[in-house]
């Protein structure tokens, strides 16, 4: 949004300015909106990025360069911010790295340098260089992942599984093989995604902001996810979800050991918009009870077929609104 109020104002002086929209807005208008309408899972499988963006890629490998060019860009904007000091975007969605480690053996050393020159790899497009460079942490993330963390690590698998399928083009079996790679190097993220005490951090980071110096309730929406979780001093965000159907990718297909049939099960199904079976509808509204100014009670509940009101989330009553 600052990027967009500066060249609004700049164009209030008749000045010219160069807007840049964000990684996400690309996402969606470059590749996203041209397939919406031949695949409505798209809108409704979560998370969006971890999942959405793989098998995609996976079912229309025509838009994998699009997909690694937005992928690299991400990269390097969290590379730039991470050597200024300043904590990665969200939408990088790399982990921030810790400011000072302790001494760590030297194949943990070995592995951050690989993938410090990978990022840069990919972050300058040079897929060649990247995949040899990756090469050495595949297919086994869970050794690397042990070693240096799964941020950084998830984020270049995907990048290296987005530069395998783009070789095998035309030979789904291959593509899907990677897809599954993918997904395992994400399954930390993907299976919380529907967790309730489990928050995206740009909602989470400003329900802190707002209940830095109370103890109340913080309601949210817009994220299709429903979530309730305490804050500091006794606060609760919650977040009312989606009242439209959610996909949420079965556990099977993100964790080690995946059957590559079962997985191709799900990509048909999604590739011929077959989406019933996997969709469900939680209907989700806030639930809060205040007696003056003292909170007796806050949560977050499920609005059932006959519109009773059942219980998802808690919360400690007798504070402040």
């Amino acid at each position: 949004m600052g990027g967009l109020r500066a060249c609004r104002s700049a164009q209030s002086r008749l000045q010219t300015w160069a807007f840049k929209p964000p990684l996400g807005s690309r996402l969606v208008t470059e590749v996203m909106n041209s397939l919406k309408s031949q695949y409505r899972f798209i809108d409704l499988l979560k998370p969006e990025n971890e999942a959405v963006i793989p098998i995609l890629a996976a079912i229309e490998p025509g838009c994998i360069r699009a997909l690694l060019n937005i992928t690299a860009l991400a990269t390097k904007k969290a590379m730039t911010e991470t050597k200024s000091g300043r904590p990665p975007r969200h939408e990088s969605r790399i982990a921030q790295q810790p400011t000072s480690t302790p001494r760590v053996p030297m194949e943990q050393e070995m592995a951050d340098d690989a993938l410090t020159a990978a990022a840069h790899a990919v972050a300058q497009n040079q897929l060649a260089q990247a995949q040899a460079l990756l090469r050495e942490l595949q297919p086994r993330p869970t050794q690397a992942e042990a070693a240096i963390g799964d941020g950084l690590l998830a984020s270049l698998s995907s990048a290296y599984s987005l530069i395998r399928m783009l070789k095998h083009h035309e030979q789904l079996p291959q593509r899907l093989q990677h897809l599954r790679d993918a997904l395992v190097s994400h399954r930390q993220s993907i299976g919380s995604t529907f967790a309730l005490e489990s928050g995206d951090p740009v909602y989470l980071n400003a329900a802190k902001t707002l209940t830095e110096n109370i103890s109340g309730v913080v309601i949210f929406g817009h994220s299709h996810l429903p979530k309730c979780i305490p804050m500091e001093h006794g606060a609760l965000y919650l977040n009312t979800g989606t009242w439209c159907p959610t996909i949420r990718l079965p556990a099977s297909l993100y964790q080690p050991g995946t059957d590559n049939d079962v997985l191709a099960d799900f990509v048909a199904d999604m590739q011929h918009n077959h989406l019933e079976p996997w969709t469900t509808l939680q209907t989700c509204c806030a639930r809060v009870e205040l007696d003056g100014d003292v909170l007796m009670h806050a949560g977050l509940c499920e609005v059932l077929d006959d519109l009773t009101l059942q219980p998802i989330g808690q919360h400690q009553a007798g504070m402040n609104a």
